[in-house]
């Protein structure tokens, strides 16, 4: 509420204060979930958030509380991209309020190794089939496949069809 006074002079009685209202609504900040990305199998990282249209110099300093930051995803969600909700949870301002505007968590595949039991070496020509033995950390299946010497592989078989060096190859393709 502003009032206007006068309070007159020697030509002119005081005049009648006259009172004007001025209704000041709040700004409006514009709160953003920060995009995020994470391996499959791994949790959620901490979301962040970003607040634009600060007025007359403020900062993120008349801010209290902080802003819901949800998705959808879990640990096992396939890898893909996954939106990331914001909403007001415990966030106040007194001169602002709020609209909110969606991050994306994108997630992706994950990474794997393979381990493996050495066959024995060497061996004879003529030495029954060696069992391979590798697992994924994935525990997705392992192929085998002879990359170079006298050799066949099925399956996790190998099989020494004479002597020279052999190399195998194991794989998992995720």
């Amino acid at each position: 509420v502003v009032a206007a006074n006068q309070a007159g002079n020697a030509d002119y009685a005081a005049a009648a204060q006259v009172t004007q209202s001025v209704v000041v609504n709040k700004a409006t900040l514009t709160i953003t979930a920060s995009n995020a990305s994470r391996a499959y199998g791994v949790p959620n990282p901490a979301f962040a958030y970003l607040p634009t249209g600060f007025v007359n110099g403020d900062t993120s300093s008349v801010l209290s509380g902080a802003p819901s930051l949800t998705t959808t995803a879990t640990t096992t969600s396939a890898p893909g991209t996954y939106p990331i909700t914001a909403a007001a949870g415990t966030l106040t301002a007194a001169n602002y309020s709020f609209t909110f505007a969606a991050g994306t968590l994108t997630v992706t595949t994950a990474s794997q190794t393979i381990s493996c039991t050495a066959p024995t070496s060497p061996v004879t020509y003529g030495v029954a089939p060696i069992a391979l033995s590798c697992t994924a950390s994935s525990t997705l299946p392992v192929s085998f496949s002879v990359l170079s010497g006298p050799a066949t592989v099925s399956g996790s078989t190998l099989t020494i069809t004479g002597a020279g060096t052999v190399v195998v190859a194991a794989n998992q393709a995720g």
